[in-house]
Order: C-alpha cells, then sequence, then structure tokens
C-alpha cells in the first residue's frame, strides 16, 4: 500500500537490512532538503531538515554513538528513507512544515514551534474604531490587519502610537460599562469624550482615517500638521501645549524605527525573496552557472516565480514583468497564521540567507538591484556600465 505522504517527496530508497551500506545512500542527493525515516509499516520515524540529504542520512544509519546516548539509534528501526530536494534555508522549512502538517497533524506544532504572530488591527466596522492588538489575521473589507511584527509588544507600541497621537479610543471597557469613571483619560482630560458625545462621530471617523494613513507609512503630514501647531502653541507661550505636541511627533515619528519595517496592510502585503539553488551545466560553457530561486510572497500564499540567473537590470525588469502575477502556488497548510508564521522566522533573523525585498509599495528598482548585486557577490554588467557613462 503506496503511503499518502509519498506524493509530497521526490524519491525514495528501500533498505535492506543485511546489505545496507553508505554506498546504498549514494542516490540521495547531497543538497539541502527534507528527509524522512520509515519503518517497515511506512509509520514514520523521523522528519528532518537538513543542508545536505545524504551526509545526514548516513550519520543517522552508520555513524551513531555506541556508548550511553540520549538520541534514538533509528539504524534498526528504519526500512525506507523519503527526500525532499529544495536547496534554500526558505523552501527547505517551507516544505518541512508543510510535510509535518501533513503527516503528524495536529502533533505538527510540537515538532516545529515557528513565533507566534501578532497583529494590529483595526475594525472600522465597530461604533468607535482603535487600534488593538491580535492574534487572528483574518481580513474583511471593514476589519484592516497590519503586520508582521517581531514581537507582541511591538504590535501593542504600534496600536498604542496610533491610539495615542490621533486621540482613538484607548479604554474600550468604557464603551462597554457607559461610566466616565471607568475611563483615567476622561479624568486626565486626555480624550474628547466621543463615546459620550454622538456629535463626535463624523470626527472621530476622520482621525481613524488618517490614522490609517500613517499606518500606511505615510506620515508626511500628519507631521507637518502637528509641527505647525505646536510652532504656533510657543508663539502664543502655551509651552505647556506645544510640550504635549512634541511628544506627539516624537511618538509618531517612532513608526519609522526599525522594528516596523516589514509592517504593512496585509491586503498590499509582498515581499520578493531571492537565493541560490543548484548549478547548471549550459552548452558551449565550462563552468556550470548558478541557479536563483525567486519567491512572491504575500499574506495569504507563496508563489514561485522560476529559476533566473540575472546577466543585467534589464534582464531582471523582464523577468519579474512576465512573472510576478504567474508564478505557481507552493501547497502550504491551510492555516494562514502558520504561513505567516514561517515568513515572519525569516523576516527578523539577524541573518537571513538570500536576499529579501519588501515590493508592498511597488519593486523600488535601486533598492531591487543593490539587495541582488550583494547576493551575485559583484555588480550586474549593465549596472557597472551605467555607473561608468554617469563618471
Amino acid at each position: 500500500m503506496t503511503p499518502p505522504y509519498e506524493e509530497l517527496f521526490d524519491s525514495s530508497v528501500a533498505l535492506e537490512k543485511q546489505n545496507c551500506t553508505p554506498d546504498a545512500l549514494a542516490v540521495i542527493p547531497t543538497c539541502k532538503g527534507v528527509l524522512l525515516f520509515v519503518d517497515s509499516n511506512h509509520r514514520p520515524i523521523q522528519l528532518l531538515q537538513t543542508a545536505n540529504l545524504r551526509r545526514t542520512a548516513r550519520t543517522k544509519l552508520f555513524h551513531h554513538d555506541e556508548g550511553i546516548s540520549k538520541r534514538t539509534n533509528i539504524s534498526t528501526l528504519a526500512s525506507k528513507i523519503y527526500w525532499r530536494c529544495c536547496y534554500n534555508d526558505f523552501l527547505t522549512q517551507t516544505h518541512y512544515i508543510q510535510i509535518a502538517n501533513a503527516i503528524f497533524e495536529r502533533q505538527a506544532d510540537e515538532i516545529f514551534q515557528l513565533p507566534r504572530p501578532c497583529f494590529s488591527v483595526i475594525e472600522m466596522g465597530s461604533y468607535l474604531p482603535f487600534f488593538d492588538v491580535s492574534n487572528n489575521p483574518a481580513i474583511s473589507e471593514k476589519r484592516i490587519v497590519y503586520g508582521l511584527f517581531p514581537s507582541r509588544k511591538a504590535a501593542g507600541e504600534f496600536s498604542k502610537i496610533l491610539n495615542s497621537v490621533f486621540c482613538l479610543c484607548q479604554n474600550p471597557t468604557l464603551l462597554k460599562t457607559g461610566r466616565e469613571s471607568s475611563c483615567p483619560y476622561l479624568q486626565m482630560k486626555k480624550c474628547p469624550k466621543p463615546c459620550l458625545d454622538l456629535t463626535q462621530k463624523e470626527s472621530y471617523l476622520e482621525r481613524c482615517h488618517e490614522a490609517i494613513q500613517n499606518a500606511n507609512g505615510q506620515l508626511e503630514s500628519s507631521l507637518n500638521t502637528l509641527n505647525q501647531r505646536m510652532d504656533k502653541a510657543s508663539k502664543s507661550m502655551n509651552f505647556e501645549k506645544a510640550s504635549e505636541l512634541r511628544k506627539q511627533i516624537d511618538q509618531l515619528k517612532k513608526i519609522q524605527k526599525t522594528d516596523y519595517r516589514w509592517v504593512h496592510d496585509l491586503r498590499s502585503y509582498s515581499i520578493l525573496h531571492v537565493d541560490r539553488t543548484f548549478k547548471k551545466s549550459i552548452e558551449w560553457k565550462r563552468k556550470r552557472i548558478q541557479q536563483y530561486q525567486w519567491f512572491k510572497i504575500d499574506a495569504e500564499a507563496i508563489h514561485d516565480l522560476g529559476f533566473f540567473s540575472p546577466a543585467s537590470r534589464q534582464e531582471i525588469d523582464c523577468f519579474l514583468e512576465e512573472n510576478w502575477t504567474t508564478g505557481s502556488v507552493i501547497p502550504f497548510p491551510e492555516n494562514i497564521k502558520k504561513h505567516l508564521s514561517n515568513l515572519s522566522f525569516f523576516l527578523y533573523r539577524t541573518k537571513s540567507s538570500g536576499v529579501w525585498v519588501d515590493c508592498s509599495d511597488g519593486i523600488v528598482g535601486d533598492q531591487l538591484y543593490a539587495d541582488i548585486e550583494r547576493l551575485l557577490g559583484a555588480e550586474l554588467p549593465a549596472y557597472r556600465a551605467e555607473k561608468k557613462d554617469a563618471e
């Protein structure tokens, strides 16, 4: 009987107990990927992601410790090895999670723990919308979701800044109780009381839309307005008001810090990822050419744009124009939160392999070229020619 997970792998090799030697594993590639050891009844023994499929398989089967070890010796249990070639870190982990969910289902989360993503959400359909931290990335017409954040603390700070600067509700419990005494912001006169004054609903929603614009990175207009109001307060000797406005300006500028460099409205979220894969033999060339795999990643899926080794900026532009909306979708668990957790893991790592370019606001040419040229290890020929002409 063929196991249901077999289609998730590229190939497999059966292990003959009497004639099983390291040479018998020579059919396993030496690239990065995912390994699965199973017993004679096709039951999974161990699932691994590794930088070298063949070396790891040999180590697991032949180089185990003879002394006391906490690690289980699977050499006597394994009857077959399955493998999936992935070539780069992102694809290896993506397929590892996909396979783990297919094989172990509910237990998959215990095998590999991803960071728990948190989001900043504003429900525009509510009575008084405000930014709040949520674990739910579900998007709707009235529910605007912002991410990805490195931590829940960062998502909370992002929400607090927008609520404070644009005077949105910071104590939603008052909306349930209706008692003014339950809100410290009303007692300190830090809020114009929109929850108690129905005539303020329209002006409140205007502030919500302004806050959303700033959450989208459009800070210039609001900063100019706050600076003008601060100068006016200073000239009229209202230094207390000027100091308060100065604090609001400083708060709003915090949205530009590195903790929020990957934060966008999830409806427009778009990341370009490029990383090395295999080397390909080209006719009439002695050396094999390094291939690069290109991915477009949005809030709902991973799109494989294919393999491509650029030689110029023009070739990059043409490749992206032809493939940006036509890439094949890489299967992933239906849980969108798990997909975003996997993406967040790589975006906020200290050192992630390959190139990661934020394309949520469109593909920025100069930044895109600079990152890809760094990955290639040398400037592209066309770029060198352009700089030489400019000089």
